[in-house]
């Protein structure tokens, strides 16, 4: 069974119910937008209405994870909350417990949205709803190709085996999130860039070929860029974006900077740098409605592709 409604303690900074067919195409390749991101599905989540929507970048396709099967017949239930479950999203990449990072896998918590990590206190089965990742599986046509699927939060209630081993390495990986969040809400603060004393909302480490980035978003707004040794790069407003909201925003890795995602503007901002990542702007945004449909909302993303990392 899916966990019901849990009382637990909130979650510190990590960070569609639809109707109709399971996917829709959103046009041709010609005009489909240029996210930068080959390969990556984004999924939003808007926890009022409990809707969840797949885009995949490459094809412009759209999955309602609400709905009972995706194009291919294969059963998504796993993914559907209830109209009693509020959630959130945290990206874990899994590091399979091996030094291979080409072995790493991204892959979709959805945590009860009252949950938060505590370093004395691991998670548990009965802190998410469940684990999202990509699955292989041949087509009608016998082409081996990656869909999303998930696992409900009771498969992990076990005390051994591979499940039991996966829970040991989220935490792990909690952990380290943790620690990294604390040093850069530090150096935001202290930092003599942050005129406007903002405070840390979210980050995401993006790692391309200029190197290692921290991108630190502001409650006020503001996006702040740092490197590996968190040392301060360059910062960049972002159109329309004044605020940014708990659980209310989301970032995913392009080929050159981060997409971010802003539940007030309702936009996808594409953040890229120049001059080998010392220097960082807005390059372009784009309306959620004309990735997802007319008339469709969200308040969180997240991205992950079917290969290695996010």
């Amino acid at each position: 069974m899916k966990l019901t409604k849990l009382t637990i303690a909130p979650l510190v900074a990590l960070l569609l119910v639809g109707c109709g067919s399971s996917s829709d195409s959103r046009g041709s390749e010609a005009d489909l937008p240029e996210l930068e991101s080959t390969g990556k599905t984004l999924v939003f989540y808007n926890a009022t209405t409990n809707e969840q929507n797949a885009y995949t970048v490459d094809d412009g396709s759209v999955l309602n994870l609400q709905g009972a099967t995706d194009e291919d017949d294969n059963n998504i239930t796993n993914f559907n909350m209830q109209s009693d479950e509020k959630g959130k999203f945290f990206v874990w990449i899994d590091n399979k417990g091996d030094a291979n990072a080409s072995n790493d896998e991204g892959k979709i918590i959805m945590f009860n949205q009252d949950y938060s990590y505590t370093p004395d206190n691991n998670a548990t089965w009965e802190n998410f709803y469940y684990l999202g990742h990509f699955h292989s599986h041949t087509n009608d046509d016998n082409e081996t190709v990656n869909a999303l699927a998930a696992h409900s939060n009771d498969e992990f209630d076990v005390t051994s085996g591979g499940k039991y081993d996966a829970m040991i390495r989220l935490n792990t990986y909690l952990a380290e999130q943790y620690a990294l969040e604390q040093n850069l809400s530090t150096t935001l603060a202290n930092g003599t860039e942050n005129t406007s004393s903002e405070e840390l909302c979210g980050f995401h480490t993006l790692v391309n070929d200029d190197g290692t980035f921290y991108m630190v978003m502001g409650t006020g707004g503001t996006m702040f860029i740092y490197n590996q040794n968190s040392s301060f790069v360059d910062q960049t407003s972002l159109t329309g974006v004044d605020v940014c909201t708990a659980n209310q925003f989301g970032m995913s890795s392009t080929e050159d900077g981060v997409l971010y995602f802003s539940e007030a503007t309702q936009q996808l901002h594409m953040i890229d740098s120049h001059d080998g990542g010392t220097v960082w702007h807005e390059h372009s945004t784009f309306e959620i409605e004309d990735l997802l449909g007319t008339g469709k909302t969200a308040e969180m993303m997240v991205g992950i592709a079917p290969v290695t990392g996010e």
